[in-house]
């Protein structure tokens, strides 16, 4: 009789408290960089430094970002599959 080898499915845990608080204060950090970069823009945009465009792609990656730690906080799963 062949010996049936079990093919290991990769788990879908949910994330521990560790994880979760980690993932969340980095995305805060890098939010706050974020938002501190983006006030520079700002800045170079009103002195026609960088296009509306540059403005606009750093307030998407912000919004991104917010996103991010909603659906972390609101404990949803990433569901890219």
């Amino acid at each position: 009789e062949p010996r049936h080898i079990k093919k290991e499915q990769p788990k879908r845990t949910s994330v521990t408290v560790n994880q979760y608080s980690k993932s969340s204060s980095e995305l805060k950090k890098a939010l706050k960089r974020l938002t501190n970069e983006y006030k520079r823009a700002q800045r170079s945009f009103k002195q026609n430094k960088i296009t509306r465009q540059d403005l606009f792609d750093f307030e998407w990656r912000i919004f991104e970002i917010q996103e991010e730690i909603r659906r972390i906080e609101n404990g949803e799963e990433d569901t890219l599959d």
